[in-house]
């Protein structure tokens, strides 16, 4: 990858960032130095990966596999993928999506700086009866505003539109016509995304991971960490994406292309121990079970899942069926 070709990538110091929130201008500073030299990975996905969704609700399904991660020799990984659990019971899998129709489903957007409530995943999930809930992109050191454009309806949480995060979720369409989300691609100054940005009332701007022509815009790293993701397929679905086994963005950019998603634009939302998505349980077609799933990130093995259930997170992407 040359640096000219870098447009919005995540840095070499994504480590630092986890643990002192830095301000995005690291970023920038990154995405003019090169890629550490490193050959990709190989990836094995499981064949029939797409047999393998559970439907939730209508227009809301659930995909879970199993990553495994092993050192192949010469600065290579090999990452297998695996079917994990089909019916939501016994051993989690590491690589969850939430994919949900547009057309079937809404989307809420949680903010601190609107509500005042600083909330984790699945106090969310139960304030606001959601189906799933996912980090809505990273923040700054003031703990509430996003570090790209975030709107919600009126209320404003960060007004800047950053010229080198290149993805938009769009939901809420103000007028008819529009499709009810959709996340679209700005790779430069000359496009103009203020009129689309103004047809929608959430507005949610972070990095790219991966380009609408496919290519991966993150450079090798050895650095591996839990990433919570954003993407669409090529129906226009939407789907959430978490990633609870510690992997380089690029390599988690390639197991996202190996499998048969049919996807390419694909925003970063948030990685490390910050990076969760939570499933409540006792909706839809979940075998009658009670309370929630949630899956986080960890930097740390001995860190305990009911403490990080407390972590609140200032804005919160949610998704829920529409009301028949």
């Amino acid at each position: 990858m040359t640096v000219s070709s870098v447009v919005d990538i995540h840095m070499p110091f994504m480590k630092l960032f986890f643990t002192f929130r830095l301000l995005p201008l690291f970023y920038l500073w990154a995405a003019l130095l090169p890629g550490q030299a490193r050959a990709d990975s190989r990836i094995e996905p499981v064949p029939d990966a797409l047999e393998r969704w559970i439907n939730l609700a209508p227009g809301l399904d659930m995909l879970e596999l199993d990553l495994q991660k092993s050192p192949a020799g010469a600065g290579r990984s090999e990452i297998g993928i695996a079917p994990a659990r089909s019916d939501l019971s016994g051993k989690q899998g590491n690589f969850i999506i939430i994919r949900s129709d547009p057309e079937k489903c809404s989307y809420s957007l949680h903010m601190a700086s609107e509500d005042g409530q600083r909330c984790s995943l699945p106090e969310r999930l139960q304030k606001h009866n959601l189906y799933a809930a996912i980090n809505a992109g990273m923040f700054l050191p003031d703990n509430l505003k996003n570090t790209g454009f975030m709107r919600n309806a009126t209320h404003v949480n960060n007004g800047r539109v950053v010229s080198n995060f290149g993805s938009f979720f769009l939901a809420g369409p103000r007028r008819a016509g529009l499709p009810q989300a959709v996340i679209l691609e700005k790779t430069g100054p000359e496009d103009k995304l203020t009129e689309k940005i103004a047809d929608y009332n959430i507005v949610i701007q972070n990095y790219r991971l991966i380009s609408s022509a496919g290519d991966i815009l993150w450079p090798e790293s050895a650095d591996a960490y839990n990433i919570s993701a954003l993407s669409a397929d090529k129906q226009g679905r939407i789907l959430f994406i978490f990633c609870g086994i510690p992997l380089s963005a690029a390599d988690f950019s390639r197991v996202l292309l190996a499998l048969p998603l049919g996807i390419n634009l694909t925003m970063y939302l948030e990685g490390g121990d910050q990076a969760g998505l939570a499933l409540a349980l006792e909706k839809g077609n979940l075998n009658g079970s009670a309370g929630f799933l949630f899956w986080r990130g960890s930097h740390d093995a001995a860190s305990s899942v009911s403490a990080f259930e407390r972590t609140a997170l200032p804005n919160v992407l949610g998704v829920l069926p529409k009301a028949e």
